[in-house]
C-alpha cells in the first residue's frame, strides 16, 4: 500500500506542524510494511520544507510541489479542475491536513484539529474561516475518514451533518522535549526572561483562550510574590496590569522549562480542538488548573483543577488549590501523560489506513 501525507503544514511551528512531524516519524519507525510518499506545497519555502525532510529518519519518497499556499487552495479548494495525483502519481491512501482538500483517486482521510474558525469566525481572519469552510465542505463531500483528537472534536462535527461512523477520534501526544528538563535549563530560561519572582504560567494570549479573564482573576488574587507569565502575542485588547509579564514569541525549546519552573499552569480556555498545552504541563511535572468544558475536561481526566472558565472566582479558587495541591497534582498529571504517546497515535492512525484499504478488497 502507498500512503501519501501532505506536510506543507509543517513549515509554520504551530501545533499542527508538531502533530504532522511527530505522526510521519513514529509511522516511519513501526510500519516498515506499506510505502509512504511525503509532499508538500512550498514555494519561497522550499528550504523550510527540505529541512522538515531532513528531520524524518526512514524510507520515503519526498516531493515539493512549487505552488505558494494561496494558489494551492485557489487549485485544490475551488476550481479543482487538477487532482493532486498529477504531482504526486498514483497512491492508495490520501491524507490531508488542515489547509487544502484536493482531488484525488486516492481513498481519502483528513484530520481536523479543531473547528475555531468555524465555530468562532469572530475570532478568525475572515479569509481563513472562508477556507476552512470550504475545506469542510469538501471534507463531508469527498473523505472516507475524519481523524480528530478528541470526543468533543467529534461531537463538533456530528453537529455539522458528518454521519458518527466517519469520524475517528485518535489523541495526540506531546513532543519529547517535554519530558528533558532540568534545573539547570529551569535556571537559565528563568534569566533569559527575567523571571525573578515565582509564577503562574499560561500560554496563548486571545479571547478563545480567556486571557482577559485570567489576568483580571490573578489581580484579584493580589499575591505580591508571584506573577503571571503568558507567552505568546496579543491579537485583541488586553488590558494588562501589574504583576502580568507578557513573553511575546518564545523559542519552543523555552517551553518545557518555562512550564517547569512554574507554580502552576492556568489554561481557563473557552475552547479547545485538544488541549495540547494541559499534556505539556502534566509532562513538565506541573500542577494544571483548566476549564470544565469539552476537550479539556477529556484531556484532563481528574489530574488537573477543573473550573468554570467564566467565573473569575473559580480560577482564583482554583489556582489557590492547585498551589496547595501541589504534590498530589504533579503526580495525578504524571500518571495522566503516560496514556498518550505518538506511537500510540501512529498505530491507530495505521490501523485507519489498513481498514480502509482492506475495504476494496470486500
Amino acid at each position: 500500500m502507498k500512503i501519501a501525507i501532505d506536510i506543507s503544514q509543517t513549515v509554520y511551528g504551530t501545533g499542527v506542524s508538531t502533530y504532522t512531524i511527530s505522526l510521519v516519524k513514529e509511522l516511519l519507525r513501526v510500519d516498515k510494511k506499506n510505502q509512504y510518499l511525503l509532499f508538500g506545497n512550498a514555494f519561497r519555502r522550499k528550504d523550510d520544507l527540505n529541512a522538515v525532510f531532513d528531520q524524518v529518519q526512514g524510507e520515503f519518497e519526498k516531493k515539493i510541489i512549487p505552488i505558494p499556499p494561496s494558489l494551492s487552495e485557489k487549485m485544490f479548494n475551488r476550481f479543482r479542475r487538477i487532482s493532486i495525483d498529477r504531482f504526486i502519481g498514483k497512491v492508495d491512501i490520501l491524507h490531508t491536513s488542515d489547509w487544502t482538500e484536493p482531488r484525488s483517486g486516492a481513498k481519502k482521510i483528513t484530520t481536523i484539529h479543531d473547528l475555531v474558525p468555524i465555530l468562532f469566525p469572530e475570532m478568525s481572519d475572515p479569509k481563513i474561516v472562508k477556507v476552512h469552510k470550504r475545506k469542510l465542505d469538501l471534507v463531508r463531500a469527498e473523505s472516507e475518514v475524519i481523524i480528530v483528537p478528541s470526543r468533543s472534536t467529534k461531537q463538533d462535527l456530528m453537529k455539522m451533518n458528518i454521519p458518527s461512523n466517519r469520524i475517528v477520534v485518535i489523541p495526540e501526544a506531546t513532543d519529547e522535549i517535554f519530558t528533558q528538563v532540568d534545573e539547570k535549563k529551569i535556571k537559565e530560561v528563568r534569566e533569559k526572561y527575567s523571571l525573578k519572582k515565582e509564577y503562574i504560567f499560561s500560554v496563548g494570549i486571545t479571547k478563545r483562550k480567556n486571557s482577559q479573564k485570567l489576568i483580571d482573576a490573578f489581580q484579584s488574587m493580589e499575591l505580591k510574590n508571584l506573577e503571571l507569565v503568558i507567552t505568546g502575542h496579543p491579537y485583541t485588547e488586553i488590558n494588562f496590569q501589574e504583576g502580568v509579564r507578557l513573553l511575546g514569541h518564545v523559542d519552543k525549546e523555552d517551553l518545557p522549562a518555562l512550564y517547569s519552573g512554574a507554580q502552576v499552569f492556568a489554561y481557563p480556555s473557552l475552547y479547545e480542538g485538544f488541549g495540547l498545552p494541559i499534556l505539556e504541563a502534566f509532562a513538565c511535572n506541573t500542577p494544571v488548573v483548566t476549564s470544565d468544558i469539552g476537550s479539556m475536561r477529556e484531556i484532563a481526566e481528574g489530574a488537573a483543577v477543573l473550573v468554570d472558565p467564566t467565573k473569575e472566582e473559580e480560577i482564583v479558587n482554583a489556582i489557590l488549590l492547585a498551589i496547595d495541591k501541589s504534590n498530589q497534582l504533579k503526580a495525578l498529571g504524571r500518571k495522566r501523560v503516560k496514556l498518550f504517546s505518538w506511537e500510540n497515535t501512529a498505530k491507530e492512525t495505521l490501523r485507519v489506513y489498513e481498514e480502509l484499504k482492506d475495504e476494496d478488497r470486500d
